[in-house]
């Protein structure tokens, strides 16, 4: 996973997930540098870490509509 955003913004040419998405959703609130464990539909634990934050809009004050 590259990028994680909006709903509307994933683009099938981009490896992305959505916000809304189970994994979306247990990476929000994580700063650069913290992992969180995924398990994977096969049983086996992903580590996956945070380490970039490009845009956050809700600390620009920019909420979805």
């Amino acid at each position: 996973m590259d990028l994680l955003c909006y709903p509307q913004d994933v683009d099938d040419n981009v490896q992305n997930v959505s916000v809304t998405a189970p994994l979306g959703s247990a990476l929000l609130g994580h700063e650069v540098g913290q992992t969180i464990e995924w398990a994977l539909p096969d049983g086996q634990t992903k580590h996956i870490r945070v380490q970039c934050l490009l845009y956050q809009p809700e600390r620009s004050a920019n909420f979805m509509d």
